[in-house]
């Protein structure tokens, strides 16, 4: 009852853009609606023919709607910010992927601080700036959950997507194993600002997981607040397994129609909410028309098929500086704020301000630092896994955070706790985090290349201890099951 109340609420305010004005020419007759993704396509506005793909629209079919930087209007048109020091993640993945932790945080509070089988919990939890409240009821014995979150000009951390505006949610929280089965959010018009861009989102994203295989599918409508032109994602669906990540749905662009969107090479986990690195996606369009999209670690190739036939032509090729193992280390720079739940709500406080080469891994760099209560612990980018781990050893329990990051927060990530008499890793609880920044500017002149850093990195640590943070993360990998 509950979900059909939210499902009915949800497509309510959808219809409300039905007034949007289209920028794009072509067709523009009304879809069927027997899917939430179908439904979604009837309030879009714009051009909903199957797109030609040409040599001048390949790159605004593919990378620019992958990204979601399409160009609409000059006041769209603005990019990433003077100051960006490396590619932004793709723009609506960003948002899906705060809506989630938001939700997931909620949730997990609510579960934790509720005496009774089912309670509804309200709260208001802070960002980096702004803040979202949520009203929660959780069934504490079944895990069903639904509520309604809020933002006020919410941002994640200083350099997210700004959010305002309500969502709707419901989905299970498998208390036992602390993963989140299934999750849809309806969103009622959320709005959405990225630098100087405003959207109005509408439409629903679902999020459901069984073992390591995880699926994300959003369908849908956004609106260029600057332009007045709406654009549509169907049916996009993410799919991870524990190695790699697959994309399927359909775009449709205002101006030029609609491609619908696979994958020839998969790309990494990780590409969702970061830049992808690795991988092919292919954009279909009529007559056989294809743009194709491969990413690397030097940036993002388009090329055109325009004819059909196979015979593909370069027409856009960006080139990316990409970190260093040095430079990604140095991410880590700062105060982070870790939070977990196990039994009830926790929060770390940790502290790394040096860096230091890596003494038996060459390439590699360490970095090291305090807890909360001034022990030592370090950390380091682990280039052999493409991940990021800090280790914090004690005397009866250690502990292990292993996590992606883009710098600002935690993307995905895991906490372990590792008792010192077996050495064997708990389960992985689920992590996130923020990081302010501002210790960094104390060491921004280091030169991580001066003899005397290492040192200093050899005089606390010595060799031994300096690789404590592989030698776990090799422990972890090797055991059965871990993703």
């Amino acid at each position: 009852m509950i979900r059909n109340i939210i499902n009915l609420k949800a497509w309510s305010a959808v219809a409300l853009v039905l007034s949007m004005t289209g920028c794009g020419g072509g067709d523009s007759t009304s879809v069927s609606a027997t899917t939430q993704g179908d439904a979604v396509v009837t309030t879009y506005a714009g051009n909903t023919s199957l797109a030609v793909v040409t040599a001048s629209n390949a790159k605004s079919l593919s990378l620019d709607a992958y990204q979601g930087v399409q160009t609409f209007s000059s006041a769209a048109a603005v990019g990433k910010a003077a100051n960006d020091s490396q590619p932004s993640p793709p723009r609506l993945q960003e948002l899906s992927k705060t809506l989630e932790i938001g939700i997931q945080t909620a949730v997990t509070k609510s579960t934790s601080t509720a005496k009774v089988a089912a309670a509804t919990v309200a709260e208001t939890i802070n960002g980096a700036s702004g803040n979202y409240s949520y009203t929660i009821e959780v069934n504490q014995a079944t895990g069903a959950f639904s509520g309604t979150l809020v933002f006020s000009e919410y941002r994640a951390y200083t350099n997210s997507v700004l959010i305002s505006g309500g969502v709707d949610c419901y989905g299970v929280y498998d208390k036992s194993h602390q993963i989140f089965t299934s999750i849809t959010i309806s969103m009622k018009g959320l709005s959405g600002t990225w630098n100087e861009r405003v959207e109005t989102i509408t439409g629903t994203i679902s999020i459901d997981q069984l073992g390591s295989a995880k699926t994300i599918t959003i369908s849908v409508v956004l609106l260029d607040v600057s332009s007045n032109c709406t654009y549509c994602f169907k049916d996009l669906i993410f799919a991870f397994s524990e190695t790699s990540l697959t994309v399927s749905g359909t775009y449709y662009d205002p101006i030029h129609g609609y491609v619908v969107i696979s994958t020839v090479t998969p790309l990494a986990p990780s590409a969702f909410a970061n830049p992808a690195t690795s991988g092919r996606l292919l954009f279909t369009g009529s007559n056989g028309s294809q743009a194709r999209l491969t990413f690397t670690t030097s940036g993002e190739t388009v090329e055109a098929d325009t004819a059909g036939n196979g015979d593909f032509v370069i027409v856009s090729a960006s080139t990316t500086v990409a970190l260093s193992n040095q430079q990604k280390t140095q991410l880590l720079l700062g105060s982070w704020a870790f939070s977990y739940n196990i039994t009830s709500a926790w929060t770390d406080t940790l502290k790394l301000d040096t860096v230091f080469p890596s003494i038996e891994t060459p390439g590699d760099y360490a970095i090291s630092g305090t807890n909360e209560y001034g022990g030592i612990i370090i950390g380091s980018y682990i280039s052999k896994y493409d991940s990021w781990a800090i280790y914090d050893g004690g005397t009866i329990v250690s502990q292990f955070y292993e996590f992606q990051t883009d710098g600002n927060s935690v993307l995905s990530g895991c906490y372990y706790l590792i008792p010192v008499y077996t050495g064997i890793i708990s389960r992985c609880y689920p992590l996130t985090g923020a990081r302010d920044p501002s210790i960094a500017k104390q060491i921004v002149g280091i030169s991580l290349a001066d003899d005397e850093n290492t040192k200093i990195g050899e005089a606390q640590f010595g060799t031994t201890t300096s690789i404590a943070t592989v030698e776990r993360y090799n422990q972890l990998k090797a055991q059965p099951g871990h993703k």
